[in-house]
């Protein structure tokens, strides 16, 4: 007995060290509090086409408002459809991807909210470790208690990795399309979320990112997010990155 009783306070001091340590490793949910948009410079050519803008860190911020809904619920509708009805992590899903991805020899599904998503992205480690999970979880919790459901995606939308080194759905706007977000066609904003799974991936294979385009489109068609004439619409276009008009730089360069 007296064995048992040693190896259970073991047990549970070496939990608490564990907590301490995951703890003191997540980053500071008050640095977001802070976060401003900072100022950018662009450079117009002789016809007064925009072709540079001189921007910090990659990353040009856009007021959630200014964010085309139809993005938004799309967005919603294809990565977490009951993010405004549950927490920091759905665990129902969590199991289900760890059963699925067992049972194929591989990661096949992921059962990560937007929130855990955003705390990932936030903290920059995509390494596959349980170490890693659980700081993304504790993460995506303290960002849950901190903020609204609509501040989440605010900041989801304004740090994202979009490819090319680009942070942000503005940035992605400006770098692809040489549009502002809210003059995007909606063809051009499926087409951004289709390759934010992985921006750089799909853009060297057209071939897959049409078919996920594909399969994003039958899903907002089938949730009634979009209408038949939008989805035949969506369904004959066919894209045409137009990134080369548009140059987005560090101010160092």
């Amino acid at each position: 007995l007296y064995l048992v009783f040693l190896v259970v306070v073991s047990v549970c001091f070496l939990a608490v060290g564990y907590g301490i340590y995951i703890v003191k490793d997540i980053p500071s949910i008050k640095v977001l509090k802070n976060l401003e948009n900072k100022p950018a410079s662009s450079i117009f050519d002789a016809n007064g086409q925009l072709i540079y803008l001189i921007v910090p860190d990659n990353r040009v911020f856009v007021q959630y408002s200014k964010i085309p809904k139809h993005v938004k619920m799309a967005f919603l509708a294809a990565e977490d459809a009951d993010f405004f009805k549950h927490g920091a992590v759905e665990f129902q899903s969590l199991i289900r991807a760890l059963l699925k991805n067992v049972i194929y020899g591989k990661v096949v599904q992921g059962g990560s909210t937007i929130t855990q998503q955003l705390a990932r992205n936030l903290f920059e480690d995509h390494s596959i470790t349980f170490h890693r999970k659980i700081k993304e979880i504790l993460y995506a919790m303290s960002l849950e208690r901190e903020h609204t459901k609509e501040e989440i995606l605010d900041l989801y939308f304004n740090n994202i990795y979009w490819g090319k080194n680009l942070y942000g759905i503005r940035a992605a706007s400006l770098y692809y399309f040489a549009k502002e977000p809210y003059l995007l066609s909606q063809q051009e904003q499926l087409l951004l979320l289709t390759i934010l799974r992985g921006p750089n991936y799909y853009i060297r294979h057209s071939d897959l990112c049409m078919k996920r385009y594909n399969l994003l489109n039958e899903i907002l068609f089938k949730k009634g997010i979009i209408s038949k004439n939008v989805y035949q619409n969506n369904k004959m276009w066919t894209y045409n990155f137009e990134y080369n008009k548009l140059s987005i730089i560090p101010p160092s360069v």
